[in-house]
């Protein structure tokens, strides 16, 4: 939570142009012109328009999004080790049992991917009923030239005018993106499992000392400096320079970006304008490919890249940061531990 606040509100201005621009506004289809035309304006302060509406949003998404895909894949890996135990007990005893499991850890590794892809798609789709109301207003506020921006102002205009069921203009659209996250952790892990298995394959395990793994054990986990086995699997961030951290999670985010960014840019149409054709994802891609050609699905691609990538970085760096803090804090806790206090003892 504290990264996704953090980065959503270093990144906040190009936030607001990318919007502006995906947005389809009169003359504002470029960096330049749509950050022109706030400053104009509202003066520099207008790049920070709705700054407060997007950190309430970030941290709705974020921490929503956290808290169930965690819980979710947990679940979901329980279930799955439920029934390959129960398979495996079943299972007769065969000279070609080392094969069998070589299969079946082979196996395990492949739904690791699944579940992982099915509790992103899942969480972000709960994500997006809590964020989505809060979604469309942010989109008024950063598209419009009422005077009045607060949020609670600006939700009572909404739903004044078109109604509750305004809120969720663009929910479709919404559930078809959590992909993206998906797509992102998803690249992500498998990054950090790629940089592992380099590492390993090279013998350089000192980037992972700090981490508290040394080397590779003959049990085929990583040996830790107390003698104990850390089972083998993706590292963790910990484990890796801040710049590596930041590198992986850039490639993760600009791979999901280019792959949903026409769902992007039509979800930003469809809040903005609203009516219509415009509330059909079909009705946003058809005009603006007619009139706007191909180019057109991909306007404000750039700014949204960089604004994606350099947010997604910042915040998987200032989390790992927090994560590392939390996880020294408690180990620190738990080495000192609480003593006893002697009741024979006096105070002087």
């Amino acid at each position: 939570l504290g990264g996704s606040v953090s980065s959503a509100f270093v990144m906040y201005p190009l936030d607001l142009l990318k919007t502006r621009m995906q947005a389809g506004l009169p003359g504002q289809n470029t960096l330049w012109r749509a950050g022109r035309a706030i400053v104009k304006e509202d003066g520099l302060g207008g790049l920070y328009r709705g700054l407060r509406t997007d950190l309430l949003k970030c941290g709705v998404v974020n921490f929503v999004y956290f808290f169930a895909y965690v819980h979710l894949k947990r679940a979901l890996k329980a279930r799955r080790n439920a029934q390959q135990e129960i398979g495996a007990g079943d299972e007769p005893q065969t000279p070609g049992k080392g094969d069998s499991q070589a299969a079946r850890s082979a196996a395990a590794k492949g739904s690791d991917v699944a579940l992982g892809l099915a509790a992103g798609v899942v969480a972000g789709i709960v994500s997006q009923l809590f964020s989505n109301p809060i979604n469309v207003t942010l989109t008024y506020i950063q598209t419009t030239d009422q005077k009045t921006r607060g949020f609670a102002s600006t939700l009572a205009r909404i739903i004044r005018a078109e109604g509750p069921g305004a809120l969720y203009r663009g929910l479709g659209v919404g559930c078809i993106l959590t992909l993206n996250p998906a797509i992102q952790y998803w690249v992500y892990d498998h990054l950090l499992d790629w940089v592992r298995r380099v590492a390993e394959r090279k013998g350089d395990t000192q980037e992972y000392l700090e981490g508290g793994a040394t080397a590779t054990s003959p049990a085929g986990g990583l040996a830790t400096p107390n003698g104990s086995v850390r089972p083998k699997g993706p590292p963790k961030a910990r484990n890796l320079p801040a710049g590596q951290v930041f590198g992986i999670s850039s490639v993760a985010k600009l791979v999901a970006t280019l792959l949903t960014y026409p769902l992007i840019l039509s979800k930003t149409r469809m809040q903005a304008e609203g009516g219509g054709a415009q509330r059909s994802l079909i009705g946003v891609l058809a005009k603006v490919f007619k009139e706007e050609g191909l180019e057109g699905l991909f306007t404000g691609f750039n700014v949204q890249a960089t604004k994606s990538i350099l947010g997604a970085a910042l915040m998987m760096v200032v989390k790992e940061h927090i994560d590392d803090a939390a996880k020294d804090l408690a180990d620190s806790l738990s080495k000192g531990g609480v003593h006893p206090v002697d009741p024979k003892h006096k105070r002087p």
